[in-house]
Formats: C-alpha cells, sequence, structure tokens
C-alpha cells in the first residue's frame, strides 16, 4: 500500500473479489474468441458442403435402359463419399460410386477430385480399366500416404445388356437377378492411391430386365443401431 500500511482482511477480501471478475471477464473474452472462430468455421463448412452437393447428381439424369436411384447423407457437414451418374450416349451409362479415406473438408476435398477426374476421362473416350488406372496413379502422385480412395465403375450398355466394371477395392455391389439368385462384383484390384503402376481387372455381366443393381459405401455397411 502507498501508505505502507500491511493489507488487512477487508483489503484481501476485495483483491479477491476483483480476481474473480477479472478472471470471468478473461473467460468470457475467450469463449467470445472461440465462438467468433466456431463460427467462421461452421461457414465455411456450409459453403464446402454446398460445392460439394453440387458435385453430386442432384437429379438422377435420363438413363436408357435403366431406373436409377441415389442418395447420400454425411455424419458430418462434409464427407468423402461419391457417386454419379453418367450418360457416355444414348446406349452407354457409367455408374460410379467412391468412399475417400477419411472425414470432413480433406477428404471432401479429395472427393471433388476423383469426381472431375472420372469426368474428364469417361467423355475423353477411355477405356474403362485404362481409366481406372491413370486415375490410381494421379491419386497416388497427388495426395499423401495415408490417403486412398475405394471405387467402382462400372458402364452399362443397353443394346447389349451388358454391364462392364471395375471394383477398386470397393464394398462389392451385389446383383439381384429377378428370380432372386444373388451375385457380388468383385472383379478389379487394389484401392486406389496405394501404390503407383497399379494393373486392374475389368469383367462384364449380363442385366436383364427385373434385375437390381446395389451400389453402397462402408456407411451403410457398418451403421449401427442402438442394440
Amino acid at each position: 500500500k502507498r501508505t505502507r500500511q500491511d493489507f488487512e482482511a477487508a483489503d484481501i477480501d476485495m483483491l479477491r473479489s476483483l480476481s474473480f471478475q477479472v478472471a470471468v471477464a478473461g473467460e468470457n473474452l475467450r469463449l467470445l474468441e472461440e465462438n467468433i472462430e466456431k463460427q467462421r468455421m461452421e461457414n465455411e463448412l456450409s459453403m464446402a458442403r454446398k460445392v460439394q452437393e453440387g458435385l453430386l447428381p442432384a437429379e438422377m439424369p435420363e438413363t436408357p435402359g435403366l431406373e436409377v436411384f441415389g442418395t447420400s447423407l454425411s455424419c458430418f457437414e462434409v464427407a468423402g463419399d461419391y457417386f454419379d451418374v453418367i450418360n457416355l450416349d444414348e446406349n452407354r451409362t457409367v455408374l460410379a460410386i467412391g468412399d475417400v479415406s477419411g472425414k470432413g473438408a480433406g477428404a471432401a476435398m479429395l472427393m471433388s477430385n476423383l469426381q472431375a477426374s472420372i469426368r474428364t476421362a469417361v467423355h475423353i473416350g477411355s477405356n474403362l480399366k485404362q481409366m481406372i488406372e491413370q486415375i490410381n496413379d494421379l491419386i497416388f502422385y497427388n495426395t499423401q500416404a495415408h490417403q486412398f480412395i475405394t471405387f467402382f465403375a462400372g458402364i452399362y450398355d443397353r443394346s447389349a445388356r451388358e454391364f462392364s466394371y471395375v471394383n477398386a477395392g470397393h464394398n462389392q455391389p451385389l446383383i439381384v437377378k429377378k428370380d432372386g439368385t444373388l451375385s457380388m462384383l468383385e472383379c478389379g484390384g487394389l484401392i486406389l492411391g496405394a501404390m503407383s503402376e497399379m494393373t486392374y481387372e475389368q469383367e462384364s455381366v449380363r442385366l436383364d430386365p427385373g434385375d437390381l443393381l446395389f451400389l453402397y459405401t462402408d456407411g451403410l455397411s457398418e451403421a449401427e443401431n442402438p442394440e
């Protein structure tokens, strides 16, 4: 004290009260800063989600010889699941589905890269097998080691009723024939981005009227109810 007197109990109580008020004010400022930063991130993620939604088919295109339905429900604002339906001509339609490792904005950015690569490759006219091999190298050389993609793509030819496909480590799609028999589409190779210069196998199956082709990601197969 300026009077060089000792602090009394009342002085200590006043200082203690002031220290509590300073602490509360400091905590409020910290929470305010956190809230502003959280709001900024939420706004950016909301914009990213709108961009990502624009990369997925909002409406299914006219698909000759097929009835197609697809949807994606993210557990976070943005995610790495991807599907696409692309008409090549009046007879051929590309069906594609993929799942980027991880979640959040990083997975979503890689998903957008995959979508652009697929749409560019199919319109250039690449063979399906070669297209997958080229995209694998692109992903490998342009991503970190822990990033990879499970991917499945096929081309349906209405005139031949033939579905040619390559499965790059993705959950095996199912074909349920009209008579109830079940088969799984597993031919292909390793996940995309794990190794360079990979070779993939391509296989074809017949799709007849009444057959069901079911494609999905592990978001479905790993989902659990409370029990």
